[in-house]
C-alpha cells in the first residue's frame, strides 16, 4: 500500500552536501500535501505549469523550462504545497543536506544517513 496518492510521483538523491526532492505529477490538479522545514530551500520547475502557496498567504504561478524563470526560494517555517496546472509538470526542490541538529553538512559529506536526517527536518 503506497502512502502517496497516485497522481504524484517522488523520487530522491543527492550528490555533494545537496538533496534532491524530485515531484512528477501525472495529471493537473495534483497537489503535494501542504507542510514545512525547519530550514530555507529552492524549489524549481523543471517541466509544466505549477502554483505555489505559501501558508502566509503568497501565491506564485510557475512556468517551467529549462530557459525560463521557475525559481522559488521557500522560507524556513512557512507551510507551502504545488499544485500542477498542467499534466507531467514537474518540480524539483533542493535541500542542504543537514545532521541530527538542523546544522549543514560539509560539501564532500557522502553519508546516505544525512538524507534521512535532512528528511525528517
Amino acid at each position: 500500500m503506497s502512502l502517496l496518492p497516485s497522481n504524484y510521483e517522488v523520487r530522491f538523491g543527492f550528490a555533494g552536501n545537496a538533496y534532491f526532492h524530485m515531484i512528477v505529477f501525472r495529471e493537473a490538479g495534483a497537489a503535494v500535501p501542504t507542510h514545512q522545514h525547519a530550514y530555507a530551500h529552492v524549489s524549481r520547475v523543471l517541466r509544466g505549469k505549477v502554483r505555489y502557496e505559501r501558508g502566509d498567504g503568497h501565491v506564485q504561478e510557475m512556468e517551467g523550462s529549462i530557459e525560463g524563470p521557475g525559481l522559488v526560494e521557500v522560507p524556513a517555517g512557512i507551510a507551502h504545497t504545488f499544485i500542477a496546472l498542467s499534466d507531467d509538470a514537474v518540480v524539483e526542490c533542493v535541500h542542504m543536506l543537514r545532521d541530527e541538529d538542523g546544522e549543514p553538512l560539509p560539501f564532500d559529506c557522502s553519508n546516505r544517513d544525512a538524507m534521512a536526517a535532512t528528511a525528517r527536518l
